[in-house]
């Protein structure tokens, strides 16, 4: 699982000094030869009181989502040798998805 996860995360979060605008991004790098797992989002505070809500735009490629989805009933469908096949076909193979929403910060 550790070759679709990863060990570190490397993460950055940046907002502009009024603290309306923020940016993350945030890098998990893979041990198999492939790409890192890729969090970037922007986000944009509410004018209202002091609960803060932000409204967010999220872009997120990576194995890690997928894994969850290739899960049986048995266990993840994962090969004898620890791999997780990589097949158009198969779930789990990495996956983009843009998120909005509002989140409290």
């Amino acid at each position: 699982m550790t070759r679709y996860l990863g060990l570190a995360k490397f993460s950055s979060d940046l907002s502009l000094s009024d603290g309306r605008w923020g940016f993350y991004v945030e890098a998990i790098p893979l041990l198999s030869p492939s790409v890192a797992n890729v969090t970037a989002q922007l986000s944009w505070r509410l004018p209202f009181g002091r609960i803060s809500p932000y409204l967010f735009l999220q872009y997120h490629y990576g194995y890690d989502e997928a894994l969850r989805d290739c899960m049986t009933v048995g266990g993840p469908s994962i090969r004898d040798d620890g791999t997780v096949p990589y097949d158009r076909a198969d779930p789990a193979m990495p996956r983009s998805m843009l998120r909005f929403g509002i989140m409290l910060k």
